[in-house]
């Protein structure tokens, strides 16, 4: 019987924790981040999937490049947000939505 006034009680109380520690977490917004690759001209786009693919550079290029060419819909001011976390960034001349990360 006692066992059984265990069960209920945890049964009733596990929801109440659920829902307050759901309340409790601090939710981060996801990074708002628009598609630029459509917007360039389509030599544009050739040349990006031309040198994108990074199997064709050996890897002592790729330990010793400092900086990267970024394209990219997120907000410069939230740059420092992303998983990459660059040190530096700014907007890369001429192309929309292109930034040098180091």
């Amino acid at each position: 019987m006692r066992n059984a006034v265990v069960v209920l009680a945890l049964l009733i109380l596990a929801p109440i924790g659920t829902s307050f520690a759901e309340v409790t977490e601090e939710v981060e917004s996801p990074l708002e981040n628009e598609e630029m690759m459509p917007t360039y001209s389509r030599a544009v786009q050739l040349a990006f999937a031309r040198v994108s693919n990074i199997d064709i550079y050996d890897k002592e290029d790729l330990t010793e490049a400092s900086s990267w060419l970024v394209v990219t819909g997120i907000p410069i001011e939230d740059h420092f947000r992303t998983m990459a976390v660059p040190d530096d960034y700014e907007a890369a001349p001429v192309l929309r939505g292109a930034y040098i990360w180091t």
